[in-house]
């Protein structure tokens, strides 16, 4: 099977990481930790200057992770793609599996 590079180290990497909640939380906590403080300050201190920024800063986390994720998904399912093909050349049904 001829995997580009990408999509091998995307297969790679499902392969060996971590899932779950709590990895997924423990990934972020570096980002969303300082939002939520400079959200808390705003709160506190009705500071809405800092509401507005933890606002954006927490919108480009969110913008940022969904090119992330369908970046991540185009390349898996090109991988996969081409593993269907040659299953398929090779006469393997997946739906009798």
């Amino acid at each position: 099977m001829n995997l580009s590079t990408e999509e091998k180290a995307i297969v790679a990497r499902l392969l060996t990481e971590k899932g779950g909640f709590r990895h997924a939380i423990t990934a972020f906590l570096p980002y969303l930790l300082p939002v939520l403080v400079l959200a808390l300050y705003g709160i506190v201190q009705q500071e809405y200057f800092a509401c507005a920024l933890a606002f954006f800063a927490l919108f480009t986390i969110v913008v940022w992770y969904i090119h992330h994720t369908e970046t991540y998904s185009s390349q898996l399912r090109s991988a996969l793609q081409k593993y269907e093909s040659e299953a398929q050349a090779l006469g393997v049904d997946h739906e009798q599996t």
